[in-house]
């Protein structure tokens, strides 16, 4: 007889976690350049750079960085 198997489990990989903390070390670094030699009109920016790092590393290697997990 045929069990249930449950629909297989999917996870990011390794280089899909390394690519998430590059994007989060970009918006970082850009943040606190923009911070250091920007104008004062461009600070009020830094939360939604950040937002964006943030939303972009998890968006991209949940959209191509995934393995099967058994």
């Amino acid at each position: 007889m045929q069990e249930n198997a449950a629909p297989a489990r999917k996870e990011v990989s390794g280089r899909g976690k390394f690519l998430a903390f590059g994007i989060i070390g970009i918006g970082l670094i850009v943040s606190i350049f923009i911070e250091k030699f920007g104008a004062p009109e461009s600070h009020r920016n830094i939360p939604y750079i950040l937002a964006g790092a943030v939303v972009l590393a998890i968006g991209i290697p949940m959209a191509f960085y995934r393995k099967p997990v058994r």
